[in-house]
């Protein structure tokens, strides 16, 4: 049997995938824990459409970047371009798009 392929719904993304990952958000008060696409990060909804679980599909219902809503005083990235011994700001701390920016 062959594996189940995924394709990210994120319009901006579409790439192939064959496991999800669990992504743990802690830049909020309370951290988040979802199911996200291995490339884009973008949160999925995985759906099964039968009990056996033969047919899975996943599945997105809004838009990542509609989901922020702090805006970076940096640009996206800005951490990779940093020197290796700089301390990350504390802004970038709590950024919702820390793992990006890496």
């Amino acid at each position: 049997m062959q594996p189940k392929i995924f394709t990210c719904p994120y319009v901006g993304c579409k790439r192939e995938f064959e496991r999800l990952v669990l992504l743990t958000n802690f830049s909020g008060i309370a951290r988040e824990t979802y199911y996200a696409c291995p490339h884009c990060l973008t949160e999925i909804d995985v759906v099964a459409k039968d009990s056996n679980l033969n047919s899975v599909s996943a599945e997105t219902t809004h838009n990542p970047a509609e989901k922020t809503t702090l805006d970076c005083v940096h640009h996206l990235g800005h951490l990779k371009t940093l020197p290796r011994e700089t301390p990350i700001p504390d802004e970038c701390s709590v950024c919702p798009k820390l793992l990006k920016c890496y």
